[in-house]
């Protein structure tokens, strides 16, 4: 019998009522199902095989709170005076940004975040995007982008009265 996906070897924390952990065990994964947990050796092959011998398999974090465009920033040299505080950094650094946003800022910055955010172990995002000139097809840009790293999003525009009286 094969199996999508056999994750073996790894200490896992399966995350159950009983906190239970197993030492050295292996997952079973059917399409988007885990179809079995156990310890000891798998009976069974599969497609992919992921030996996770010395590491831990955990599952799926959540970032509760998030701003996808943010990663658009990372590693970026700002020529702005230092902030002193967060309503500084808001109207020197985030603000300024919002309002530069385009469709496919939004987009590649789903691409981006996503992926980094699923390479270290979190699985779905909330997300809130605030581009006020670019908000008509951002969020199913940001979806789109999100989709096709595999990763999970709850997405929404956020609210303010900063252009908006």
């Amino acid at each position: 019998m094969s199996e999508d996906l056999l994750i073996k070897n790894g200490m896992i924390v399966t995350g159950d009522k009983r906190g239970t952990v197993i030492p050295r065990g292996y997952i079973i994964v059917n399409g988007p199902r885990i179809a079995e947990i156990s310890e000891g050796e798998p009976k069974f092959t599969a497609d992919t095989v992921i030996d996770a011998k010395g590491c831990v398999v955990i599952p799926g974090l959540i970032t509760a709170h998030t701003h996808l465009y943010g990663i658009l920033l990372r590693g970026a040299s700002l020529n702005i005076k230092p902030p002193t505080d967060f309503a500084q950094v808001l109207q020197r650094v985030w603000w300024p940004v919002d309002e530069a946003l385009s469709i496919e800022d939004a987009y590649a910055s789903a691409l981006s975040a996503s992926a980094d955010m699923l390479r270290n172990g979190s699985t779905l995002y909330a997300d809130t995007y605030s581009g006020p000139n670019s908000i008509e097809g951002s969020l199913q840009e940001i979806a789109r982008g999100t989709k096709e790293v595999g990763m999970r999003g709850i997405i929404a525009f956020e609210m303010t009265e900063r252009n908006n009286p």
